[in-house]
């Protein structure tokens, strides 16, 4: 398990959703439908719109790039929507789920302390009643304890974090009981890149270890994964591209074995192929971008060899 740790605190490094989602410009909405598509007489056509949770969506933003309101449409009609909001800070105050019918679900409240990071979130049913409830405490920057309670205000689930320096080196993982689950162990190179995870029962076995390498760029090229007896299960190289983009993917696993990556000058990926152990070509996807002015892609096609898939198309709107 690969964590990312930074000393800096939530409002110094704090991106916009536009930004997260690395899209560029001054965007008001956006909206993503995929269909399924065929080739007839040498012309694409769109068939039905595909079932996709997460990636059929419509996301309204403000001037500062978060979202406001996120609809998801997996078959291109609404299921669901969240609402945000913020306070004149900028730190999220408030989100309300919705069903299709627009019927609340789910309340959600923060308070966020003035280095921009949570301390609270309340969640509510939809009759108004406390479903549950997470604390966060810090030292400075860093996060030191995390504690989530049921609607009873009894602990369901407690973890504390263990530093040195700057560096989480052991978190804490505690049960209802109050009485310690996991142990999780890290370690780290001169550069701050971790380069150990250990997983340990509450009675101090070794369930799980983890161990990575990196090149001179701090990429990482190596995972190593081992079982509760310390004897390798499975192992991972990774190779990268002049511009640190990732080209090669080696998984000892016989049913995986190698995938390749290739990218276009924006640095999309436009080409994923895999060969197994028995080197049985087991995926082989293409895609095909269109950009507007903004260099935001507007439609993908996705081709499965030599065979359209699906087209997604990117309806953007600027303010």
């Amino acid at each position: 398990m690969l964590i990312n740790i930074s000393c800096e605190s939530e409002k110094e490094k704090k991106l916009s959703d536009i930004e997260r989602m690395e899209l560029k410009g001054n965007i008001k909405s956006i909206k993503c439908i995929t269909y399924n598509v065929k080739e007839k007489f040498g012309e694409l056509v769109k068939e039905k719109i595909t079932y996709d949770k997460y990636e059929n969506y419509e996301i309204i933003f403000n001037e500062k790039g978060n979202q406001i309101e996120n609809n998801s449409i997996p078959y291109g009609e609404l299921e669901s929507k969240t609402t945000y909001e913020y306070d004149d800070k900028g730190d999220l105050k408030e989100t309300n789920e919705y069903s299709s019918n627009g019927d609340l679900v789910e309340k959600a409240k923060y308070v966020f302390n003035n280095e921009g990071n949570p301390t609270k979130c309340d969640v509510y049913k939809s009759d108004g009643k406390l479903k549950n409830k997470i604390n966060w405490n810090y030292i400075g920057k860093k996060t030191k304890e995390y504690i989530k309670y049921d609607e009873n205000g009894q602990i369901e689930l407690k973890y504390e974090y263990e530093y040195e320096g700057e560096e989480l080196i052991e978190t804490k993982q505690y049960s209802s009981k109050q009485t310690v689950e996991k142990v999780h162990k890290f370690k780290y190179d001169n550069n701050g890149n971790q380069i150990e995870y250990a997983e340990f029962n509450s009675d101090g076995s070794l369930e799980k270890l983890e161990t990575y390498a990196y090149d001179k760029n701090d990429n990482l090229i190596e995972k190593k994964i081992y079982d509760s007896k310390d004897v390798l299960e499975n192992k991972h190289t990774y190779k990268y591209n002049s511009d640190n983009e990732l080209i090669e993917h080696k998984n000892d696993d016989i049913d995986w074995g190698t995938f390749t990556y290739k990218y276009n000058d924006k640095g999309d990926l436009y080409a994923q192929e895999n060969f197994n152990l028995k080197n049985e070509n087991t995926y082989d996807l293409k895609n095909n971008y269109k950009y507007d002015k903004y260099g935001n892609w507007v439609e993908v096609t996705e081709y499965n060899g030599i065979l359209p898939k699906t087209i997604s198309e990117r309806e953007i709107i600027y303010y």
